[in-house]
């Protein structure tokens, strides 16, 4: 969605070439789901659950919006021939505008952006048991496994400027 807003006061134009830039949107992306457990930690490959990206992601929302102004700049001589006309664009950007915490990636065997499986899975109680001390294990395999990267970047806030020649 795009907006180009313009009020006129007295033959002046505030606006002018003022652009303001909204965009939203987006529906969960497909994945592969897979029928076992496996941990990034074990050996093994993933069994198939369906089809390959037969399952979806949750339903993303995102809103971003930019405001950017533009001005041109005469440069060079004092002859027309020697005149060159440069452009600067000084401009606000908010990259996730409500702070939304999207979900990007899950893991196959059960589609949660902060668990495997892995702890839980009975196949793998001995390896686990088997730890020097399996309740640290447990809790450092969580904060391992809660991947910030299975979540959508957080609100970001940008000014920039833009020379163009």
């Amino acid at each position: 969605l795009f907006i180009f807003l313009s009020p006129v006061v007295n033959n002046y134009y505030f606006t002018n070439k003022w652009t303001f830039n909204v965009v939203g949107g987006g529906s969960g992306t497909p994945y592969t789901a897979s029928r076992n457990v496996v941990s990034p930690i074990s050996q093994g490959s993933n069994l198939l659950k369906g089809s390959y990206y037969g399952s979806r992601l949750p339903w993303q929302f995102r809103l971003d919006l930019k405001v950017d102004k533009d001005f041109n700049l005469n440069i060079g001589g004092n002859e027309e021939k020697d005149k060159r006309t440069a452009y600067l664009n000084v401009y606000l950007q908010v990259l996730n505008l409500l702070d939304t915490k999207n979900i990007m990636g899950v893991y196959p065997a059960t589609g949660n952006p902060d668990d495997d499986g892995y702890l839980s899975a009975p196949e793998w109680q001995r390896q686990i048991s088997n730890q020097t001390d399996p309740e640290a294990f447990r809790e450092l395999y969580e904060v391992y496994v809660n991947s910030p990267g299975n979540y959508s970047s957080p609100r970001q806030i940008r000014l920039g400027v833009l020379f163009n020649f």
